[in-house]
Parts: C-alpha cells; sequence; structure tokens
C-alpha cells in the first residue's frame, strides 16, 4: 500500500523533521538500527541554527485488524544512544557557537486505517518524539571565547491524515 500525507499539524520545520524520522525509523527497522534526523535552520532573524541527531532506536511494532476493513498499528521505540550536533551561527554579531551533545531518545507512533475497498484507504497518525541531550558548547566571537554546558530537549508531535491505494 502506498501512503501519502495530506496534513500535517504542526510548526513547518518541526513536521519536516519529524516526518523524515518517523520514515526513516520504519524504513529501517529491519534493515539498520542507525538514524540520522537533521534538525531545522532558520535565518530569517539574522542567525542560523542547525542540529543534527543521530538516533540508534530499538523498536516494537504492533499490527491488529480489529475487523475486515479496519486496522490499529501502534509503535514504541526507545534510543539510550543519541548524539547531537549543534551548529549556531549569530551573523550580526559575528558570533560561532558549536557544541556536541549525547542523551536518550523516546518515541511512539499509532495508526487507525480504514479499508473503504480492497485497493482504497484511509487513516489519521499520530507521531511523538522526545529526545534528550545533555553536552557542552563552545562559542567564539572577535575577542571572546568560552565553554558552557548545554541541555536541548526536544518534543516533537505530528499529526496526519493517510490516503492509500494498493495497486
Amino acid at each position: 500500500m502506498v501512503s501519502f500525507r495530506l496534513f500535517e499539524h504542526m510548526p513547518e520545520f518541526l513536521c519536516c523533521s519529524l516526518s523524515r524520522v518517523l520514515s526513516r525509523i520504519f524504513k529501517t527497522l529491519f534493515k539498520s538500527a542507525y538514524l540520522i534526523e537533521r534538525g531545522y535552520r532558520m535565518s530569517r532573524l539574522g542567525f542560523i541554527y542547525d542540529v543534527i541527531h543521530t538516533i540508534h532506536p530499538i523498536m516494537l511494532w504492533a499490527m491488529l485488524k480489529i475487523r475486515e476493513r479496519f486496522m490499529l498499528e501502534a509503535s514504541l521505540g526507545y534510543s539510550p544512544i543519541v548524539g547531537a550536533l549543534v551548529d549556531d551561527h549569530h551573523l550580526l554579531l559575528s558570533k560561532v557557537n558549536k557544541g556536541e551533545c549525547g542523551g536518550m531518545a523516546t518515541m511512539c507512533s499509532l495508526k487507525a486505517t480504514y479499508a473503504f475497498t480492497p485497493v482504497l484507504a484511509l487513516g489519521v497518525q499520530y507521531d511523538l518524539l522526545n529526545i534528550d541531550t545533555e553536552g557542552t558548547q563552545s562559542q567564539h566571537a572577535p575577542g571572546f571565547a568560552a565553554t558552557i554546558d548545554q541541555h536541548i530537549e526536544s518534543w516533537q508531535n505530528c499529526l496526519g491524515i493517510n490516503l492509500g491505494y494498493a495497486f
């Protein structure tokens, strides 16, 4: 079955990242336990902020057929090994911050699908991803240099409607 996401209810930069993360999780579930998520990039406000997470998830996935046409899918994931690289450029201040963190991630997904015909199905899906990392960040500007502790916590929610067509 081919599934297309028609609607996602969250800010654009988070939704794109979460969609990539969750699609990679399910694509790599049986192939590999390695995942890279590109964080959001903001440059309109005088700075560029990039966060790249590396996640090695352990996933549990279940599919339950309730009736002939109605199906529920659920997944839970945990990653005790998460890496985060931070690249933060304050363009107006000529300041560059670079950080490296480690931590953990939890994720879950719930999807309900109803098949109208043997080839056409409609579903709704909710995805949640929590990433919690700690580490250090080095800051450099003209005449200034420092190293500070850094804590990055990210909660990402995504709600979607799926339309599937089997051929």
